[in-house]
């Protein structure tokens, strides 16, 4: 998939302990049914996607009864969150390497790049390049880093994703908005981090049912 060096957002994250029940509750309130994306083997989750246009989508991610116990513990807290939450967010970029190095250079280490690669309902494999980190800082405030590398753009989950979304806001909050600042404008990431008690991502969905806000 062609992209620019300059990161762009890819897409957020919203977690759940029940992929199934807050699907449905998404479609309720939006009136766009999320798709199957498909499983992350060996990470013991699957996910369902929907476009947010502009090369972005939401994917609602969540635990993969279907596969043995990970012998990691399970992403973003899936094990003990009490109610969905908007965990993160990916930028996506052609020098994973380079955004890599400043993000470093600015005082943030998004961990190691690993390859990583997911299995549509229909049996196609896509994989990508992404950032991987124990510790994410400031409650995934900071994105992690992806690259899609050869993925054709007619493959990309945005394009392959139920459409009818549109992101038209994203809102980031943080005790210590100041030094986030810093590594989101060496990103070049144009997102202004507020200062708040606590850290926190709020995005609000356009939808055929009017707006929808995710926290």
């Amino acid at each position: 998939m062609t992209r620019t060096d300059r990161p762009v957002l890819d897409h957020l994250v919203y977690a759940t302990r029940d992929l199934s029940a807050t699907s449905a509750d998404l479609a309720a309130r939006t009136g766009i049914e999320p798709s199957g994306g498909g499983r992350h083997d060996g990470f013991g989750t699957q996910n369902r996607l929907a476009s947010l246009g502009g090369g972005s989508y939401l994917e609602i991610i969540g635990p993969d009864p279907a596969q043995p116990q990970a012998a990691t513990p399970l992403p973003y807290s899936l094990h003990s969150l009490d109610e969905p939450r908007l965990m993160g967010w990916a930028v996506a970029t052609s020098d994973l390497e380079g955004a890599l190095a400043r993000a470093r250079g600015a005082g943030h280490d998004p961990g190691e790049i690993v390859p990583m690669s997911r299995t549509r309902p229909g049996g196609e494999m896509l994989s990508w390049r992404m950032t991987l980190c124990e510790e994410m800082p400031g409650s995934n405030v900071i994105p992690f880093l992806i690259d899609w590398g050869a993925t054709p753009a007619d493959a990309h989950p945005a394009a392959t994703s139920p459409a009818g979304l549109e992101l038209v806001g994203l809102r980031a909050r943080h005790p210590e908005a100041a030094r986030i600042q810093v590594v989101l404008d060496a990103l070049g990431v144009g997102i202004r981090v507020e200062e708040a008690p606590q850290a926190a991502l709020e995005a609000t969905l356009a939808t055929p049912r009017g707006r929808v806000v995710l926290r």
